[in-house]
């Protein structure tokens, strides 16, 4: 019975993994054909942020790795959860995956004009500075990336749908020290 349970976790993580490598390549495929839609809908961006936390500590098996700070009242934003989806876990299951098992990754939500900020700060193995020009092609993965899975794709993804959204993001980082992502996403609420 226990060798089965776990031939049956093996495989459940086996489809979640390939489930998500193309769900990545079909959305740069979309892009690259112009089809990548933008459907914003009411949301209460709290909750969403929350379950984006929480789907990205189940799917790294962690517990307890990141530190949410919302700051002001998000309650009926427009966003599109399906991008934003992507956005999130992604940089959130990238700060967790790069940075020691000891560390807990910051992630704070606050309004800035008329934009919500996404701020993603971990204490990771950091990105060469060298190499953050490329950081957002497709399948480009950094010098000191080898030791950890991931295909090249998530950055790439995340501008997408940054640029889908109509706003704009940058990567700070330092080698062994830390990477902090911002993301600026225009604040329409209803």
């Amino acid at each position: 019975e226990e060798k089965r349970d776990l031939s049956f976790k093996r495989v459940y993580e086996s489809v979640n993994i390939m489930t998500g490598m193309l769900e990545n390549v079909s959305l740069i495929g979309k892009e690259q054909s112009g089809n990548l839609s933008f459907r914003p809908e009411i949301m209460n961006l709290e909750k969403f942020a929350q379950q984006m936390v929480d789907e990205s500590q189940v799917t790294l098996a962690v517990e307890d790795r990141i530190n949410l700070n919302i700051v002001g009242d998000y309650d009926r934003v427009l966003l599109d959860k399906v991008l934003l989806r992507h956005i999130l876990i992604n940089v959130l299951t990238n700060a967790i995956k790069y940075s020691p098992s000891e560390t807990k990754v910051d992630f704070t939500i606050s309004k800035v004009k008329r934009y919500i900020e996404f701020h993603v700060q971990d204490f990771g193995v950091g990105i060469p500075k060298n190499e953050l020009t490329n950081i957002f092609d497709p399948f480009f993965r950094a010098s000191n990336s080898e030791e950890f899975s991931g295909t090249g794709l998530g950055l790439a993804i995340v501008k997408q749908c940054v640029n889908v959204h109509g706003g704009d993001m940058t990567i700070d980082s330092e080698l062994n020290k830390g990477t902090l992502v911002a993301i600026q996403l225009p604040l329409r609420k209803l």
